[in-house]
């Protein structure tokens, strides 16, 4: 089994307009990406879904703690992460697209949208400069 399919939205079917999601992420989640700077932790995921009829557009709110040593006094602390990240996905080719960060295409013929990837990216670009508490 996908270890990652908790984290798979049912887009074909689901109607327009705004849907709402929740996901939990662990060290379980974290230990299934190589050489992750994040291995321990729990992370909050509130996800609002806007279904339009040529994209969909999400907003991703973080909050929760990681484990990391701390730059001062290298004890182990619970460190802070708050963090909000929009994601547009359009319909259509990769190769009619102009290659953009925030924008991802796929065929509409997809059934599915797996958000595992942006869970962790989004995670990881929230992590301070430097850990202290």
């Amino acid at each position: 089994m996908n270890a990652f399919a908790a984290y798979s939205i049912p887009i074909q079917g689901l109607k327009f307009g705004i849907h709402h999601f929740k996901f939990t992420i662990d060290g379980a989640f974290f230990r299934h990406f190589e050489d992750s700077p994040v291995e321990e932790g729990e992370i909050q995921f509130e996800l609002q879904l806007d279904k339009r009829p040529d994209m969909f557009i999400l907003d991703f709110e973080l909050e929760g703690y990681v484990k990391a040593e701390c730059d001062r006094c290298t004890a182990v602390i619970d460190l802070p992460l708050k963090d909000a990240r929009e994601l547009i996905v359009k319909y259509g080719e990769p190769e009619d697209a102009v290659e953009e960060d925030e924008v991802v295409f796929i065929s509409r013929d997809v059934s599915v949208f797996n958000v595992a990837k942006y869970l962790y990216e989004f995670t990881v670009l929230a992590l301070p400069i430097t850990n202290t508490y």
